[in-house]
């Protein structure tokens, strides 16, 4: 904010953005910061707890909220049990019971040089950024990414959406003719 930047993170079912704008001449400290997040998150305790409290009441949030709700339905029924069938906001037992030793090495195992991209546009000397890359302290240098989940079930899990007032089914997905 001191520098008048813009930083901010969003999260899809593959990937993770950390991305900031700014002038140019501060391209050194908001890539610290950036690296700071993406490779060396302090995971202060009391900051965790501060943090799961909103995502649970966020998670609460959007299940009460059907237009959300509904592509979390559809992917669980086009995928099944694989990751892509997963809300990407999580659920509440996972977030809840998720301790700072499970986080640090989902962490570990995915956050790494081999899986992370480094981007940039406008006044940017390319070299330049090139050495901040080298000298962002990053000590997993070389960390393998996980092993990729098997594929979807040729026969996803199939929802059905029963209407009450009509004693019918109204739309079946995930199995084959439905």
């Amino acid at each position: 904010d001191g520098m008048g930047a813009e930083l901010n993170a969003g999260t899809d079912k593959e990937s993770t953005a950390v991305y900031a704008r700014m002038l140019d001449q501060h391209l050194p400290a908001a890539f610290d910061v950036m690296a700071d997040m993406v490779w060396r998150p302090a995971f202060d305790f009391s900051e965790l707890e501060q943090e799961r409290e909103i995502v649970l009441e966020e998670i609460a949030m959007y299940e009460d909220d059907p237009q959300d709700k509904v592509f979390d339905v559809l992917g669980e029924a086009v995928f099944g049990g694989h990751p892509l069938g997963r809300a990407i906001i999580g659920r509440a037992d996972v977030v809840g019971s998720a301790g700072p030793d499970a986080l640090r090495a989902f962490h570990a195992a995915r956050y790494v040089p081999t899986n992370v991209v480094v981007a940039a546009a406008g006044s940017v000397d390319h070299e330049a950024l090139v050495e901040l890359v080298e000298r962002a302290g990053i000590e997993r240098l070389g960390g393998r990414a996980p092993a990729l989940p098997a594929a979807p079930d040729a026969q996803p899990a199939r929802r059905c959406f029963f209407a009450k007032e009509t004693e019918q089914y109204h739309v079946c997905l995930g199995a084959p003719g439905l």
